[in-house]
């Protein structure tokens, strides 16, 4: 790919960018880390994440697949550099987030003795919900924090350098976006189109060889199978992954597999690509096959750490872990988890299981033609004709006009208000990017959605989320139902609370937050991630942000 791609929020063309985790576009937050990419809402950054728009939990599986030891270096890794990075933001800043980490556990005996560990290791190193901030206020800029993986969690360089420029940026917000399909396009040289038996990311079972990032259609081809037709339709959202169960030739055993779509299109996850797979010795036992690396020079269950060492060279990193060694080698990558094969030795130092990651888009991938057409869904927006006083309709008002959340970008440029970037930028399904709005000295920061199954143009995204802030510059320029606004005090804010018969909420004492769920039953799926979050400052609030998806899921 070597069409240029330019920043969504700049109109600059994009250098090359290091690839990213993942946050669900729907909150915001980190999600379960086989979930796939999306978009940090401060950012417009990569996170990974699944493509459920409402946050919920992946389906569960029983399947074989899983390695200890390299899952505990994983988790050790990343949650380090998390907790680093968060501890800085917080002591400049005093808004910062909490990660909520899901391991996807499988059958394997020590998985109960690794799974006290994991969580050892988040409670001790990972802050509390209650400090987590999903913010757009101006000047605080939060790198990506993908998923909090238990498998894909992980942090880039200008993540780790965040509490160095916290300070300095929190005057000046440039609210960025980092377009997935930049990333690819840096990657895409690093992944073979052609089966290499000596490539890093190439296997064979018995006669057959493989290669990550590969088809799934070429693994069909050979006798793999999903677990049901339904599976195999399972839409996976454009640059997002989902962990599913795949069947070996022969149909009785199974593996858990990433599938990531690289288009900017939705697609079924029978037409995208096997991104990561997970290989142990029991597993060749019950398929009644052998696996084979490097052209045949390694075979798992028997090779040694010498043997991998004299076919592969020294690792470029040794993790000893409780569970055991694993040797990790990271290609052409620097260190990242997100392209690196790990070979897992047991007590005697043989080989044992393999772990093969690649989420490079492969050469010669074709995108997808996107189409400037706009699309017939914002035709369902309807402008209220007054704010009103009922707190969950989704109504604000922002000078002087009245708009309804979820608004279409094109509401507010028809309204005069700005975008510097370039309009006719590519946004693919279910991504999200944040986007700031100016009208002369004013300014506010939303986070636009894209929710087609095809790619769609920046300017025909819908914004479902929006943040205001008590600046000298936008005081009661956002105003909501009832008289909630940024100037209020936090006895005023807890009296709207009463006065509106308002009983499902969350007052987080560790960030001075109140958090309010649209829904107040807790019991509409489709309204779980609507909510209005008030941060507190000293005197009033001090940020505030509303996200609702509406009209959109219902």
């Amino acid at each position: 790919m070597n069409e240029q791609k330019f920043d969504p929020m700049t109109g600059e063309q994009m250098g090359q960018q290091q690839s990213g985790f993942k946050f669900d576009p729907m909150t915001g937050k980190p999600l379960d880390p086989q979930s796939g990419y999306k978009y940090d809402p401060m950012t417009g950054k990569p996170l990974i994440q699944g493509n459920q728009p409402t946050g919920y939990g992946m389906q569960q599986s029983n399947a074989y697949g899983y390695d200890p030891a390299a899952i505990e270096k994983e988790q050790s890794d990343k949650n380090k550099k998390l907790a680093l990075t968060i501890a800085g933001v917080c002591a400049s800043l005093f808004l910062i987030t909490g990660i909520i980490g899901v391991v996807k556990l499988t059958k394997i005996v020590a998985a109960k003795n690794l799974e006290k560990d994991i969580e050892k290791s988040i409670t001790a190193e990972v802050p509390d919900e209650d400090q987590y901030v999903d913010t757009g206020i101006e000047g605080l800029e939060l790198e990506k924090i993908t998923e909090p993986t238990l498998e894909d969690f992980g942090l880039t360089e200008e993540e780790e350098s965040a509490e160095e420029t916290a300070d300095e940026q929190v005057d000046e917000q440039d609210g960025d976006s980092v377009p997935l399909d930049a990333i690819a396009e840096e990657n895409s040289t690093k992944s073979g189109s052609e089966t290499d038996t000596r490539n890093l990311f190439t296997f064979q079972i018995g006669d057959e060889s493989y290669q990550i990032p590969g088809k799934v259609s070429d693994y069909l081809d050979k006798g793999w199978t999903f677990d049901d037709d339904k599976e195999a339709a399972t839409i996976i959202d454009s640059y997002s992954k989902e962990f599913l169960e795949f069947y070996y030739p022969g149909g009785r055993n199974s593996l858990l597999v990433d599938i990531t779509n690289f288009s900017l299109d939705a697609q079924e996850a029978k037409d995208c690509y096997i991104t990561k797979i997970s290989l142990s010795d029991y597993d060749m036992e019950e398929f009644g096959n052998e696996l084979t690396i490097h052209g045949g020079d390694l075979v798992l269950g028997k090779s040694t750490e010498a043997d991998i060492v004299a076919a592969m060279g020294e690792p470029d990193e040794l993790f000893e872990g409780t569970y055991g060694d694993v040797l990790y080698y990271y290609g052409d990558s620097s260190n990242s988890l997100e392209y690196c094969v790990g070979y897992s030795l047991n007590e005697d130092r043989v080989f044992e299981n393999i772990r093969l990651t690649n989420e490079n888009e492969p050469v010669g991938f074709e995108q997808v033609d996107v189409s400037s057409e706009r699309p017939s869904y914002l035709d369902n927006y309807v402008a209220p004709s007054s704010l009103g006083d009922d707190p969950f309709s989704g109504n604000f008002e922002l000078d002087g006009t009245v708009y309804n959340l979820p608004v279409p970008f094109e509401e507010l440029t028809r309204n005069g208000w700005k975008y510097d970037g370039d309009e006719n930028y590519s946004v693919g399904s279910g991504q999200e990017y944040v986007i700031q709005f100016r009208k002369g000295n004013m300014s506010f920061t939303t986070n636009v959605y894209n929710p087609t199954d095809k790619a769609i143009l920046l300017k025909y995204t819908i914004v479902v989320m929006i943040g205001a802030n008590n600046s000298s510059y936008d005081d009661y320029l956002i105003q909501f139902p009832g008289g909630l606004n940024c100037d209020l005090t936090e006895e005023e804010v807890k009296e709207y609370i009463k006065n509106n018969g308002i009983e499902n909420y969350e007052y987080k004492k560790g960030s001075s937050s109140y958090s309010i769920p649209f829904d107040q039953t807790g019991k509409i799926r489709s309204a779980a991630n609507n909510e209005y979050t008030i941060f507190m400052g000293e005197k009033t609030v001090y940020f505030m942000h509303v996200r609702n998806y509406g009209w959109l899921f219902n």
